[in-house]
């Protein structure tokens, strides 16, 4: 999909996705490698076993891809803010993390930040669908409720089997939401995108949280 990407005689809404996603070159985005260094040795301390990644040797071959090029497109606008990627593995078993997990992923790096003696704002972004590539209304409002009430049981307790496939994105705001806990949601929004009469399509959901204060 990426060679297709940047190929200049390839279909103009083709080109416009991979503008949309960074997908149509190669793109360097500003780190924050001394944060890197603290989240790692924080979630160590709190019993994560991490691994880290300090370069890419060909980045065409070896990005961040999409999740990362959409929040970096979409949301910052054009504006140079540092990153500090957090890649979770939701697709490849045998080593993918429960919903229990991830919940306490989330408060874990909540702690570090807020430990930190680094004088920053720091945002915490999760990025993925929610049910795809069959559309799970029920599922999907499941989590958005939980969020909603700050219900860490009720996100902890969402079992392996509704996690997969494109499902298993939701372990992205499982962790984001665990980060987040107790911050209040100020504004959400769901759509279930059908794209067949049987059904598949993307679940997707936006959710903001901003603290009272």
């Amino acid at each position: 999909m990426m060679d297709k990407l940047r190929k200049p005689d390839g279909p103009a809404w083709l080109q416009e996705l991979g503008q949309g996603y960074l997908m149509d070159d190669s793109h360097v985005i500003p780190g924050a490698p001394d944060w890197g260094l603290d989240l790692i040795h924080g979630l160590v301390d709190a019993d994560f076993d991490v691994a880290a990644s300090d370069q890419v040797t060909d980045a065409h071959t070896a990005g961040f891809g999409h999740a990362f090029g959409f929040i970096v497109k979409r949301l910052f606008g054009g504006r140079q803010v540092p990153v500090l990627p957090v890649l979770l593995n939701t697709y490849y078993p045998p080593n993918v993390p429960s919903a229990r997990r991830c919940v306490a992923l989330g408060q874990a790096i909540r702690q570090v930040v807020e430990q930190c003696p680094r004088d920053a704002r720091v945002a915490v972004i999760g990025s993925g669908g929610l049910s795809h590539f069959v559309v799970d209304e029920a599922l999907d409002r499941a989590v958005l409720d939980a969020i909603h009430r700050a219900d860490a049981a009720a996100l902890g307790a969402i079992p392996r089997a509704a996690l997969q496939s494109g499902s298993s994105e939701i372990l992205n705001w499982i962790v984001t939401a665990g980060a987040m806990l107790p911050t209040p949601v100020a504004w959400s929004d769901y759509q279930p995108l059908y794209r067949t009469p049987a059904g598949t399509g993307v679940g997707a959901g936006f959710v903001v949280w901003k603290d009272a204060h």
